[in-house]
Order: structure tokens, then C-alpha cells, then sequence
């Protein structure tokens, strides 16, 4: 039964106008809760209610084929996931960010709903200050000692959590989240003081008002010490004043040499050096060497460390002794710290496609609004959202924007104030399409060079599929907490895979290792120890292979087997830091054991046995 057209339209325009429905649904779909379903019945009634009001679903934007593949992606990465809460619980708030995209293109279709996004936006700012001020924890040093200022934080802000705490382990915001934030937030209102509509009354008490939140913003921006926020607020406001007032690029050279003032005294610091240098790649190499076990599918919307430590311990990638120095948290890498390749991780491949193009359609509509805005809009309004995006996008080369981070709570609403500034400069029209140049051989040539490339590619992409579905199935049934009778059905289902994709591919060291890995798992030692030295063969010298021998040779019995494979591995380091864990909890018999092999693996190194002096006599 349809409702009254009239009644549909004041019902939207009153109560369902995006805004409201999208308020109700948020804490369901932000907040990692199992009424998720709630609030997409919430916004699922608000779609409905704009397509009886309206007669459409939704207004057609550059982001719809990009957030198409993102959806389509989702499914593939909760199957793909061990803690299937914790994952739905993320990709909720990607639907809901999503969401929040078409709310505002569908809501805002005039210069002052703009205007209101902006204001709203710059008024998230200041609300991060105040989260800043009430719940940041405090960084360790990274530039400046600042201790006298992070003892004022009351620290008495409530968490919101990301689904799962084992794997965030202090309490707090994080500072490096804090200035992502801030970094994107600070470009636009700089814009919005820039420029001023003249329907503004009172114009300088506005500029007054947004000023002193653009100074409290980059405050705590600094007090964050997030170096990677840093750069890319300075690069998003020299974009800003590029192209507004050129005035203030005077100020970049004094702002370049005090930056490389900071740097060159803080190289002296050897924690400093370890993480400037050496962390992010290390954690780089450990993500990408992880994307090429899951080229197709992703790890899922896992916690990163639950599958990177699982196949690559992120201490025999980087063995260097500094890292002992630090505290615990300080040691953990919760996310791959880029955001494509936790995008490849997270959504598999057609996700990391749908990552790419959002790019691309941003960038589309960014050439559009720089050579022709808006008549209506100021131009610094328009140049404050692109630098946001700018600021997004150099912040994601070495942290975490993800999808489904707090970050994102700025991300979305500015895609979509971008995409409402693209309707108002009247380019939402389709271009009309292009007749092909091609005569219909050179078709038939190109159809047969495709079709031939297919079949040359055809074996090694088979391979590596079954290596991918083969290792989701080992890593499903590893940290799924399941019984030991219940792990060896999907190990080997696993074991099927993989034993597909070293038929296509001998050469395939890394799937000769998982398969070693399932046939252990299953209590095959035979074939476990030949499918460990078909992969040695391959690569001699490959410290995980290495590794998980020695892991596999202790479930065994074999104490002097995996010592060897241990030594192999060098894997000194990891179980250095290991005992440091289990000491630090309390575990003072399992942090003696893992001493005591360190100290095995290196008998001439004598950290290892104080170490375990220490612990034993405690």
C-alpha cells in the first residue's frame, strides 16, 4: 500500500531527512555491538522513505561504482575472518560511512547546506580537541619532551572500542589517530575562515570564533608528536594557501628548516633511528610477504598481528636489540601502517580496486573544481575539502586511515560535501560515450592477445588461489579457539588446496611451507618434514620456513631438532621479546622457558641467561 505522496515528502523532509535516521543508527553500527542489525534497519526505512518522497533511491555520484566493489568485497572478508563479531563490527562502520556519503549528497543541494557541512566539520575539530584533552594517552617522547604538558590530561574520557582490546593495549586515544584527524579537520576550517558567504552576519565574530578553533586544532596537533599528521597538515594548508593567498607560503621555509633542525638532533636518539627507519618497514615487508599468501581474498577483518604473527613473526623480519628498550605496547604493530596495503589485507583484491577507485573518482572531480567551481562557492571552501583529502591520503602512506577507523568519521563527510560541491558546479551530468577508433581486426587482435595472456596467466593464477583458499582455511582453523578435534577437518581442507597449488606450482616455496604447516597440524610427520624440506629447497634461506620447522620438530618432541631449526631462523630476538611479555604478565615459568631457549639458540650471548636469572629468582 503506498502512503500519500504529501505525507511521504513531509515525513522525509521532518523526521527521515538523512541526518536524523543516521544519528539513530550510529550507535548500532559505530559501536561494536551485536544489534548491528538494528541500525541498518533504521537506514534501510530512511531509503525507503526518500524513494517514496522522492521517486529515486539515490542521487548518482563518481563514488558509486567504488563503493560497490567496497560492499561486494565484504562478504568475501568475513569469511575470510576467524572472530567473525570483530569483523562484522568493522564492516558495519564501513557500511555506515557509506551511508553517510549518500546522506549528505542527498541532503545538501545549496551553497549554505555546504556551508552547514563545513561549519559541522569544523566543529568535529573542536570536539577532538576535547576528546584529546580528556582521553589521549601520552605518547613516549618522539620529538619533544613534553611530560609537564601530558600530566594536565585528566585521561577520564571513556574508550570507544574497536571490537576487540586484546589487541590495543593501552588505554586511550591514540596520539597518531588523534592528528590524523586533526590534520584533515584543519584545512577545512582555514578554508571557511577564509572565506566568508555574504549572507554571514556579523562576519568577523565568525572569523574570530573559527580561528581559535584552527589554533586550538593545531595545538593538539603538536602536543600529538604524530610526525606522518605533521607532514600532511603542512602539505594539505600549503595547498590551501597556494592557491587562496600566496602570502603565507613565506612561512614554509622557516617551517622546512626548523623541521630539519628537530630531525638531525633527534637522529641521536637510537629509538628515534629504529622507528623512522627501520619499524615502518619492517612492518611494510611483513603486510606485503602476508598479500602474497592472500592475493585474492585478504587476511579478513582480522586484527593484523593475529594473522602476521601467525605466518611472519614480526622479529625475523627486523632483529634489532633497541626494540627490548621499549615498553610492550610500544612493540606491537596493530595495523600494517599503510593504507593500501591494509586495504589488500582487509578486502581481499576487488576491495583494494574499490580503495583505488575512490582515488580516482576524487581526483576526477578535484580537476573539475579546481578549473571550474562552483559559481556560488568560495573558492577556499572548495580547496579546504581537497587538501582534507590530500592530507588523508599522505597520512595513509605510513599509518592507519582505514575504512573503519575512527579517522574515517572525517573521511566520509567529506566525500560527500566533495560530491555535493561537484553537483553544484553542474558536472554530475554522464559524458557522452565515445565511438571506438578500432577497426574490427585490430578488435579481433587485441580480443586474441587478451585471450592468449588469460592462458598463459591462467596456471599461475590457479596456483595462487589455491594457496590463498588453502591458507584461510589453515588460518580459520589454527586461531578459531576450536578444539583439537575439531582442528584437523579444515586443515585438511587446507591441505587440499595447498596440495593443489604445489601441483601447479612446484616452484611455490611459501605453499610447500603451509602445507608442511597442515600436515603437522594433522599429525603427519612424514609428509610435514618432506613438504619442510621441499620448501628449504627452494629457499635455503628462508627464516620463517626455518621457523615453523623448529615449531613443528617442539610438537614432536624433538627439542634438539627445533633448537637447530631455531638457530636457522635466528630467532634470538623473538623469543627475547616473548619472555619479556610473559614476565611482564606475571608468567614467570613461561617467560623462563622462552629465555632459556634464547639462550640455547645463542649460547655465547649473555642477555638471555641474566634474564633468566632475574626471572627464576623472583
Amino acid at each position: 500500500m503506498m502512503f500519500p505522496n504529501a505525507l511521504m515528502k513531509g515525513s522525509y523532509r521532518a523526521v527521515w531527512r538523512e541526518f536524523f535516521a543516521l544519528a539513530l543508527a550510529a550507535p548500532f553500527l559505530i559501536l561494536a555491538t551485536p544489534r548491528w542489525w538494528v541500525g541498518l534497519a533504521i537506514i534501510a526505512a530512511a531509503w525507503i522513505v526518500r524513494r517514496q518522497a522522492t521517486g529515486q533511491w539515490t542521487e548518482r555520484t563518481p563514488l558509486d561504482l567504488p563503493f560497490l566493489l567496497i560492499l561486494a568485497s565484504t562478504p568475501l572478508a568475513l569469511w575470510a575472518s576467524v572472530d567473525r563479531g570483530f569483523a562484522m563490527a568493522l564492516a558495519m562502520r564501513v557500511f555506515f560511512g557509506i551511508a553517510v556519503v549518500y546522506g549528505i549528497v542527498n541532503a545538501v543541494e545549496s551553497e549554505k547546506g555546504v556551508w552547514w557541512g563545513l561549519v559541522g566539520l569544523s566543529l568535529l575539530g573542536v570536539l577532538v580537541t576535547v576528546v584529546a584533552a580528556l582521553g589521549m594517552e601520552s605518547p613516549w617522547q618522539k620529538m619533544f619532551d613534553l611530560s609537564f604538558v601530558y600530566g594536565f590530561l585528566p585521561h577520564s574520557l571513556p574508550r570507544l572500542s574497536d571490537g576487540n582490546e586484546t589487541y590495543y593495549l593501552r588505554a586511550g586515544y591514540h596520539p597518531n589517530t588523534i592528528g590524523g584527524m586533526l590534520a584533515m579537520l584543519i584545512p577545512v576550517g582555514a578554508g571557511l575562515m577564509l572565506a566568508l558567504p555574504g549572507w554571514v552576519r556579523r562576519p568577523a565574530r565568525y572569523r574570530l570564533f573559527l580561528g581559535v578553533g584552527v589554533l586550538l586544532m593545531a595545538g593538539t596537533l603538536l602536543v600529538t608528536q604524530s610526525r606522518t599528521a605533521w607532514i600532511a597538515a603542512a602539505a594539505a594548508l600549503g595547498l590551501l594557501t597556494f592557491r587562496t593567498d600566496r602570502r603565507w607560503l613565506l612561512l614554509l621555509p622557516l617551517v622546512a628548516l626548523a623541521a630539519g633542525t628537530i630531525l638531525f638532533l633527534r637522529q641521536t636518539s637510537s629509538q628515534f633511528s629504529f622507528l623512522v627507519t627501520g619499524g615502518r618497514g619492517a612492518v611494510w615487508a611483513q603486510a606485503w610477504a602476508l598479500i602474497r599468501l592472500y592475493p585474492f581474498t585478504g587476511t579478513g577483518l582480522d586484527p593484523y598481528p593475529l594473522v602476521a604473527e601467525f605466518h611472519f613473526p614480526y622479529y625475523l623480519i627486523f632483529k634489532n636489540p633497541v626494540i627490548l628498550n621499549l615498553a610492550p605496547a610500544d612493540r606491537l604493530w596493530v595495523h600494517a601502517h599503510n593504507f593500501w596495503l591494509q586495504t589488500w589485507l582487509d578486502f581481499g583484491l576487488i576491495g583494494l580496486l574499490g580503495a583505488v577507485g575512490v582515488f580516482i573518482a576524487w581526483g576526477r572531480m578535484a580537476v573539475r573544481l579546481v578549473l571550474s567551481p562552483p559559481g556560488n562557492v568560495p573558492r577556499a571552501w572548495v580547496l579546504g575539502l581537497l587538501s582534507s583529502f590530500v592530507a588523508f591520503a599522505i597520512f595513509g602512506l605510513t599509518d592507519g586511515p582505514f575504512f573503519y577507523r575512527k579517522m574515517t568519521l572525517v573521511l566520509w563527510p567529506v566525500l560527500g560535501l566533495t560530491v555535493c560541491l561537484y553537483k553544484l558546479a553542474g558536472s554530475r551530468e554522464p559524458s557522452p560515450p565515445r565511438r571506438s577508433k578500432l577497426s574490427v581486426r585490430e578488435r579481433r587482435l587485441a580480443g586474441g592477445a587478451i585471450a592468449l595472456l588469460t592462458l598463459l596467466l591462467l596456471p599461475m593464477a590457479g596456483s595462487l588461489l589455491a594457496a590463498n583458499l588453502g591458507n584461510v582455511l589453515y588460518h580459520r582453523a589454527a586461531l578459531g579457539q576450536g578444539t583439537d578435534a575439531q582442528l584437523p577437518v579444515p586443515v585438511t581442507g587446507s591441505s587440499v588446496w595447498l596440495g593443489r597449488a604445489v601441483r601447479l606450482s612446484p616452484d611455490n616455496a611459501a605453499a610447500w611451507r603451509d602445507l608442511g604447516r597442515t600436515y603437522a597440524a594433522t599429525g603427519d610427520v612424514t609428509a610435514a618434514q618432506e613438504s619442510f624440506q621441499r620448501a628449504l629447497s627452494l629457499r635455503p634461506g628462508d627464516r620463517f620456513t626455518w621457523y615453523h620447522l623448529g615449531q613443528a620438530r617442539q610438537a614432536w618432541g624433538d627439542e634438539a631438532g627445533a633448537i637447530a631449526a631455531w638457530q636457522k631462523a635466528d630467532a634470538w630476538l623473538l623469543f627475547m621479546d616473548r619472555g619479556d611479555q610473559e614476565a611482564a604478565a606475571g608468567n614467570r615459568s613461561a617467560a623462563a622457558t622462552d629465555y632459556q631457549t634464547a639462550a640455547q639458540i645463542r649460547p655465547e650471548d649473555r642477555l638471555a641467561a641474566a634474564r633468566l636469572r632475574d626471572v627464576l629468582r623472583k
